[in-house]
């Protein structure tokens, strides 16, 4: 069991990170096969984990699609959002980070391998993963993937790269988490129901906390002016894109600065 965590600003996107290019693939250039039109990389640098990226086949070898922050940022966590695999294989993704001007062929240091286990899985089999790490400063990124089977195609929402708030805890008593399948049931007129499974989970999370400390209060005050998703650590632990239901925050002055406060969060499939 972990705290949850929250991250509201993500430096991989285009809206918030003003200095930010997309170095399309493997030492810095753009390999015909990587990617898909009319799903470009491009569509890395927005928000929307549904207007995807499409990669083209893939052979065995590793893919490097690098960013440049243009100016140092602080950060302690990593995820994809939104992965699936067409065919084929995507064993594991490997983060690494660099210090100073972006250099394809310079020194890269290793933060991690984002591989689907957190779960159980393995092989990228998670829509979402993450990794976290002691806060570094740097000024460029690279994911590189792993592919181990000729041909493999993959799509991908977005990546996610942030210093997310540790809320100290879990929840207030009361909390509830609700996961459910997304699916249609249909009753005949025999009475035989029939299933049509689409494959994704539908999650909300109700968050009340009492006595909040302030920095977790800030935290919430942040995803409800923002209109874009917040990166969500569970205590499962799991990981989530997520928005305020509503855009709606509640609090109550309890004593003082300190207030009582309650949020509702929903997963994205």
């Amino acid at each position: 069991m972990s705290n949850v965590k929250l991250g509201i600003t993500n430096f991989l996107v285009s809206a918030q990170s003003a200095g930010l290019a997309l170095k399309n693939g493997t030492g810095g250039g753009a390999p015909a096969l990587f990617e898909l039109a009319p799903w470009t990389m491009a569509k890395l640098l927005h928000h929307d984990r549904y207007d995807v990226w499409r990669s083209g086949d893939l052979g065995i070898g590793n893919y490097d699609v690098d960013f440049s922050f243009g100016a140092d940022k602080t950060i302690d966590t990593v995820a994809y959002c939104g992965f699936r695999t067409q065919y084929g294989r995507v064993d594991q993704i490997e983060v690494f980070t660099q210090t100073g001007a972006y250099t394809p062929g310079g020194a890269w240091t290793s933060r991690g391998i984002l591989d689907g286990t957190s779960l159980g899985g393995g092989g990228l089999g998670l829509r979402d993963d993450w990794i976290e790490f002691s806060a570094i400063t740097c000024r460029s990124i690279r994911f590189e993937f792993a592919v181990s089977i000729d041909p493999t195609s993959f799509t991908l929402g977005n990546f996610y790269a942030c210093d997310v708030t540790d809320f100290g805890g879990i929840y207030s008593r009361g909390g509830s988490r609700s996961i459910e399948q997304i699916r249609s049931e249909l009753e005949m007129p025999s009475g035989v129901t029939v299933i049509n499974q689409r494959g994704l989970v539908a999650k909300s999370f109700s968050f009340p906390w009492n006595a909040c400390p302030a920095a977790v209060r800030t935290a919430f005050i942040l995803a409800q002016l923002q209109p874009y998703p917040a990166l969500l650590i569970d205590e499962i632990p799991a990981v989530y894109e997520v928005f305020m239901r509503g855009g709606k925050f509640d609090d109550a002055l309890l004593f003082g600065t300190t207030y009582d406060v309650n949020v509702e969060f929903v997963g994205m499939p």
